[in-house]
């Protein structure tokens, strides 16, 4: 079951279990942290995904670790391309 997961703690501690997990972070997208925070994921073989949406798509679960003040707004994001019966765990960050 490919398992894609926001937060770096997530997805380490789930990639011996599943066959496939991902991640995605805004700090992904911005230049001063890409590097850093995408070096978390590839020596770990986690995908580092390049959107939310492209994180989304192919799961059957989706762990949202962000802060609480966010929650809402990337809930409906999500849900515009979840598949349907997807899990989606939310989990506030902060």
């Amino acid at each position: 079951m490919p398992v894609n997961i926001l937060g770096k703690i997530f997805a380490g501690g789930l990639k011996p279990q599943v066959a496939q997990v991902a991640a995605w972070d805004l700090k992904f997208e911005a230049a001063v942290t890409a590097d850093t925070q995408r070096g978390h994921a590839e020596p770990r073989s986690i995908g580092a995904c390049g959107s939310l949406q492209e994180l989304g798509e192919p799961s059957e679960l989706v762990i949202f670790a962000i802060t609480a003040s966010n929650t809402l707004a990337g809930a409906k994001s999500a849900a515009s391309f979840l598949l349907p019966g997807a899990l989606f765990l939310d989990l506030n960050s902060a």
